[in-house]
């Protein structure tokens, strides 16, 4: 069995190895379809889009073997007819629900075929289908088909609401994806093989000195009774080896790790923290800090910082510390905001928030979602991730002037296009203060995970 793990705090979703394979193959033998579908729908509402996908698909398909030209299911494990399928009657309906969970999934390639199919079969209980597709098959690369998507979507929807205005984006976007294909590149962009771990995410790299980095991975490990577990953990690596070592303490086995940012003097740490059970409902990411006595010294627990930042019934998550040390900048769903997810920041000292958090405007902060941010104090640049604005699709990589002092940022939020950005999603960008390299991360290659690359 594949297992998947959809991290919104980090937008990643992993396809990883996992324990037990073919499990479902053997209980779906004496069930009716009926029932298989309304388990499928029971995965499905709370999120748990492998299993509604496998389950969907067994009402669907009979038989694993794929090619490339004809993609069903990246993790089915049935051989045979065994499992009944859907009738004529259900048929529209699992379609369109194995489309949704595949893209859910961000399994964007998978969510073409049953899309096409549901949209092809003319049933009108789902309008939003072609919306869905043409996201689809612009995060494949085709944005000559998406924008026929998008215009067949526009035709048939009146209403101007969020989905309308996506719409409408997502013609923007593929105007920009042609447009940027007869551009010369502006970097080199390679990926980081030296962190390379063969299953799971690898993202989020920060840099410590000219040998050394921090990055963020789930990478499997062994649980307490033996279990295969993916939780996501701070590691330091080398650039010019392939030794990484896991920094996470025992002490805090039980708390997710990601997306950290180091201070000047290499003393304090501050990260994104989570536990997966005993959170207050619509609580999940915090920011914490820990410190240690010496650069060789071992760290403290971990602290979680004051309601100036982990806003009571909020997330935050994503921090940047500035270089001198003097400013926070974080990405919350809290009130006050313009969407989803906004870009904040707070004056620190030391690891203490000074004042109230203040957003970083509508210049910056649309209705959608915005994160990963760091700010380059040379050039007095903030570079940040949005899924808001026109670009190349999903999440990209933007630039705008100003300065963190007076919360003053330029009208101009530049792309920074190809190769820097691609269809898929590209956060985490970071700039080395003494060349001219960059970091940033990246499931261009991939069809699940964040990796680290280079540019």
């Amino acid at each position: 069995m594949v297992k998947t793990i959809t991290n919104c705090m980090i937008r990643v979703v992993c396809a990883v190895l996992f324990t037990g394979t073919a499990l479902l193959s053997v209980d779906l033998k004496a069930q009716s379809a009926r029932k298989i579908e309304k388990k499928a729908d029971a995965s499905f509402n709370i999120k748990d889009y492998y299993t509604a996908a496998k389950l969907y698909a067994s009402l669907l398909y009979d038989s694993a073997s794929l090619t490339p030209a004809d993609p069903v299911l990246p993790y089915q494990s049935f051989k045979g007819k065994t499992s009944p399928k859907a009738k004529p009657s259900q048929r529209t309906n699992v379609l369109y629900q194995l489309a949704e969970s595949y893209r859910l999934g961000y399994h964007y390639r998978e969510a073409l075929k049953p899309y096409a199919a549901y949209i092809a079969s003319k049933d009108s209980k789902y309008p939003l289908a072609p919306l869905w597709y043409g996201i689809c098959l612009n995060a494949n690369n085709e944005p000559e088909k998406a924008s026929v998507a998008f215009n067949d979507f526009l035709k048939k929807y009146r209403a101007k609401d969020a989905y309308a205005q996506m719409a409408r984006l997502g013609l923007a976007n593929c105007d920009f994806i042609i447009a940027n294909r007869g551009l010369p590149p502006k970097a080199v962009v390679t990926k980081i093989t030296s962190v390379v771990s063969g299953d799971g995410s690898n993202f989020a790299l920060d840099k410590i000195n000219d040998s050394t980095f921090w990055f963020s991975s789930s990478r499997h490990e062994q649980g307490k009774h033996n279990e295969i577990e993916y939780p996501i953990r701070l590691f330091s690596g080398k650039f010019n080896d392939n030794n990484v070592q896991k920094i996470a303490a025992l002490s805090v086995r039980d708390m997710n790790m990601a997306a950290s940012s180091m201070s000047g003097d290499g003393l304090t740490v501050f990260f994104t923290g989570w536990r997966n059970a005993g959170q207050l409902p619509g609580t999940n990411y915090s920011i914490y800090y820990m410190k240690r006595e010496s650069a060789e010294g071992t760290w403290g627990s971990p602290v979680i910082l004051s309601d100036a930042v982990n806003m009571p019934g909020y997330n935050s998550r994503q921090p940047f510390l500035t270089r001198d040390g003097r400013y926070l900048f974080f990405s919350s769903d809290r009130p006050g905001g313009y969407g989803k997810y906004d870009l904040w920041l707070v004056h620190m000292q030391g690891t203490q928030p000074q004042g109230a958090a203040a957003n970083l405007g509508n210049a910056i902060n649309s209705i959608a979602e915005e994160a990963s941010p760091f700010y380059d104090a040379d050039s007095a640049r903030l570079f940040f991730s949005s899924d808001g604005r026109t670009g190349m699709g999903g999440l990209d990589i933007f630039r705008v002037y100003g300065r963190p002092e007076n919360n003053q940022w330029s009208a101009e939020v530049v792309n920074m296009g190809y190769p820097y950005n691609s269809v898929k999603n590209d956060v985490y960008f970071s700039k080395d203060m003494h060349s001219d390299t960059a970091y940033l991360s990246s499931d261009r290659n991939s069809s699940c995970c964040l990796e680290l690359y280079k540019a």
